[in-house]
């Protein structure tokens, strides 16, 4: 008698904690499936962006033929028009922001706008600050040489060692002009400014002999100085990305699908002969 209600009693305790262990991988599975849901739910940064009908982004309009003030006052470019075809693929217009260069991953992260687009690069936008992500390439650029057109002693990147040469600091060509001793050239310094304007002032007044700059602003810069020249022997080559709060991955994939549309459109070729024609 015992030996059977000892039988039954185990049989009713196994079953008991069955049903208890069955229950727990449901509650589970169930939290588990709420928390999913409410992480997706969290990221909403498409939905804001629809909601608003407006794609809003920063830009320094300092860098022609990407980005520049025309006489009406307004910010024209290669990137002002991409962004126009971006929020169009996307249902919205776009609206720029002009921000200065040194702030605009600062006003990203305290929400003044969607997006950063300002011929910026992955590296760059890194260096100004970790809570960042970014979408695929839409445009690749070489970091290139400017100089005087009566400079013979330049023709050649590696005709930089002992020279002084003048960059943008936190850019793509400071970050190319410190490799070039990696490239085995070791030039006498770098000059690090706030602009490239004020870079190019300086080798037209003699005092650096070099500027290291991207080859869309070379190109524009040798256009309208007659004195300046190019050296097209590339020193690094940069991607150029939107720039995007770190975690909102329904906007960037919505951005990274619209640029993979961008790159063999006919717009994109439009855009790239008006701004960019040696591109073209």
């Amino acid at each position: 008698m015992f030996k059977k209600n000892f039988l039954l009693c185990s049989i009713i305790v196994l079953f008991a904690a069955n049903i208890f262990i069955t229950s727990c991988s449901k509650k589970e599975n169930d939290n588990t499936i709420s928390s999913n849901s409410n992480t997706s739910e969290k990221d909403n940064s498409l939905q804001k962006v629809l909601d608003k009908g407006v794609f809003l982004y920063g830009n320094c309009p300092e860098y022609p033929p990407f980005s520049s003030i025309n006489n009406g006052g307004n910010i024209e470019g290669y990137d002002v028009d991409f962004a126009n075809y971006i929020a169009g693929k996307l249902g919205i217009k776009s609206e720029v922001k002009n921000t200065p260069w040194e702030s605009l991953i600062v006003a990203l992260n305290q929400g003044q706008y969607d997006a950063v687009i300002s011929a910026i690069t992955p590296l760059e936008a890194k260096s100004a600050g970790e809570l960042v992500d970014f979408t695929i390439p839409y445009i690749q650029l070489n970091e290139i040489i400017i100089t005087k057109k009566d400079n013979d002693a330049i023709n050649s990147k590696s005709d930089l060692a002992d020279k002084i040469i003048g960059v943008q600091d936190t850019s793509s060509a400071a970050i190319a002009a410190d490799l070039l001793e990696s490239q085995g050239i070791k030039v006498k310094e770098i000059k690090r400014y706030d602009r490239n304007a004020n870079a190019v002032a300086d080798l037209n007044n003699g005092r650096i002999d070099a500027v290291v700059v991207g080859e869309a602003y070379a190109a524009t810069q040798a256009s309208n100085d007659p004195n300046m020249k190019i050296i097209n022997d590339p020193i690094n080559s940069a991607d150029v990305v939107i720039v995007l709060r770190k975690g909102e991955e329904e906007l960037k994939n919505a951005l990274n699908k619209a640029i993979e549309e961008f790159k063999t459109s006919e717009e994109n070729k439009s855009i790239t002969k008006k701004w960019i024609p040696f591109r073209s």
